[in-house]
């Protein structure tokens, strides 16, 4: 009996050295969705992958069925912890991951067919740190698509990039082009880069993945964006999406701007990809202010007190105010370049010229 429970464990070992890609699911409460969830990843056409289901400390029958499904795949992984949020449950998974490239799932959603299997063999022709895609929207009812018709595309980027970028030279378009979208759902990063970096889910926020999509594309070298909607996104009444309170949501924004800062302090950024973020920045300093301003002052200071808005905003307006003025100069000195060399001030310099040098004789001789 000890023989073969070694032989079975040594298996495991050797099918999470051929790991290509670890699927990280946290669940909790999820019972209605999590068999259409798990199905779509135990039929992926790519079968080198391990499916790591994090028990957040879910309170309905959702293991009940995770359990199932894993005495019939040994691929399943079944970690359990504290109820501790998505970030937590993320990370947790990450932590134990075997794989190449990693994927969140959301365990309300799933994936389509050939998902990994395309994202894989895209990333390893490229060599690839990162590679995003597009989502397909589809709503639990009539009601909760007319609350979130602003969902209906919102996941489908419009725009074609048909190269491999760097991750900055890529949210510089995607940003210009109002394509971005820090859904850690639509990406798939390598694992040795986030490892590398200790990019991890800030805990215990709302709106993790824009903290998480920014560090991550800001120190990629080699990444992709395909059109392809691989991933189908649930809008339903209860989700974390339509069910946030405007003062956490507020707080999340904070964070990131706080943080992400402090993640690129002693990093040289380019230009254009600076000119970028500070416009994303100030979209989610728009999102502070006018969420914080639906609490009670009492409770915007309380959320705010372990840290500054005004320290991150200097610096979001002297970075503005630098570019700004940069550029009326770069357009100052163009526009005197271009009346320099014009005809009509050419011929002006002449008729000024003569009437003052005349003067000049005319003052010798008297």
């Amino acid at each position: 009996m000890r023989l073969q429970r070694l032989d079975s464990d040594m298996e495991k070992m050797e099918m999470r050295k051929q790991v290509k890609v670890s699927v990280i699911i946290p669940i909790y409460n999820v019972e209605d969705y999590l068999r259409e969830c798990i199905e779509s990843v135990v039929h992926q056409t790519l079968r080198e992958i391990e499916i790591i289901c994090v028990n957040d400390g879910t309170r309905d029958n959702s293991m009940d069925i995770v359990r199932e499904y894993a005495s019939g795949d040994s691929r399943i992984i079944i970690v359990n912890k504290a109820n501790g949020g998505l970030s937590s449950a993320r990370n947790y998974g990450m932590d134990i991951a075997s794989g190449e490239y990693l994927y969140f799932l959301d365990s309300d959603d799933y994936l389509k067919p050939q998902a990994l299997e395309k994202l894989y063999d895209l990333s390893k022709e490229n060599d690839l740190d990162n590679i995003f895609f597009s989502a397909e929207t589809f709503f639990e009812s009539e009601e909760v698509k007319e609350k979130n018709r602003n969902y209906i595309t919102y996941y489908n980027r419009s725009r074609e990039y048909p190269k491999v970028y760097t991750g900055q030279e890529l949210f510089t378009l995607m940003e210009e082009k109002g394509d971005f979208r820090p859904s850690a759902c639509l990406q798939m990063p390598k694992k040795r880069l986030l490892d590398q970096y200790g990019i991890r889910f800030y805990e215990g926020i709302l709106h993790e993945d824009n903290l998480f999509s920014l560090q991550n594309m800001t120190v990629s070298q080699r990444v992709m964006c395909i059109s392809d909607k691989l991933y189908m996104r649930r809008m339903r009444e209860e989700s974390i999406m339509t069910s946030a309170k405007e003062l956490k949501k507020s707080v999340g924004y904070f964070i990131t701007i706080k943080e992400y800062f402090s993640f690129i302090k002693d990093m040289e950024l380019p230009e254009d990809f600076s000119e970028a973020l500070i416009k994303r920045m100030r979209k989610l300093y728009g999102h502070v202010i006018q969420m914080g301003q639906n609490a009670t002052e009492e409770a915007v200071f309380r959320a705010f007190r372990n840290g500054s808005i005004q320290d991150a905003m200097q610096y979001l307006v002297y970075a503005k105010t630098a570019s700004e003025l940069k550029k009326k100069e770069a357009k100052r000195a163009k526009q005197n370049r271009e009346i320099k060399n014009s005809y009509s001030y050419k011929i002006g310099r002449v008729l000024v010229y003569i009437p003052g040098k005349l003067k000049k004789v005319l003052k010798k001789l008297i």
